[in-house]
């Protein structure tokens, strides 16, 4: 079974597919791999000249990881899945930073990818406060993200709400705010 962890930047994720990886023994985490990604540094320091390398470069990395068969009884646990990568790239186009070329680029790229790999068996959407992401994204020791917004955290949380409206098949939104346990989503999804 193929699961796709989604949500914005600090919700969770991560931690999420850590603790399901650790009480499931059926899981297998598929993690994200940050700091082998070539433009993501980069895409912080100057936004509009790196949005479209960034989400090329996201977009071809998590399809080959989607690609990658799911052996039977496995629960694949996708920290980032390729889905989900829309919600991104829709924000920067609207703020201006990817231009319209670019999006349509992308979106037919992202088309192509999303009709010829599987779709998730199920899909979680991780969120969070944007309070708590902030204070989450300054805690941690990724320096190219400290400048990330507020505006573009909410920008994010509003354009995933519409995407995982869109999301077909069986669905979860997991809150983790107040860092619960997560006892309700290792039910739903065994």
């Amino acid at each position: 079974m193929r699961v796709e962890i989604a949500g914005a930047i600090a919700v969770g994720k991560s931690t999420v597919v850590a603790q399901l990886g650790e009480r499931l023994p059926q899981a297998q985490p598929v993690e994200e791999h940050v700091e082998e990604w070539s433009f993501l540094a980069r895409f912080y320091e100057d936004q509009a000249r790196w949005a479209f390398h960034t989400r090329m470069e996201l977009l071809a990395s998590k399809a080959q990881l989607w690609a990658e068969p799911v052996p039977a009884g496995t629960i694949a646990l996708h920290d980032r899945g390729m889905h989900e990568l829309i919600t991104f790239a829709r924000v920067l186009a609207r703020s201006g930073k990817l231009s319209g070329p670019e999006l349509r680029v992308y979106e037919q790229l992202y088309d192509v990818l999303v009709d010829a790999l599987p779709p998730p068996d199920r899909t979680v959407w991780v969120r969070c406060d944007t309070d708590e992401c902030l204070r989450r994204v300054r805690a941690r020791d990724r320096r190219f993200e400290q400048e990330v917004t507020r505006e573009y955290l909410d920008a994010l949380d509003a354009e995933y709400r519409s995407w995982f409206a869109c999301v077909e098949g069986e669905k979860f939104v997991y809150d983790t705010t107040d860092a619960p346990e997560p006892d309700a989503l290792m039910e739903w999804l065994i």
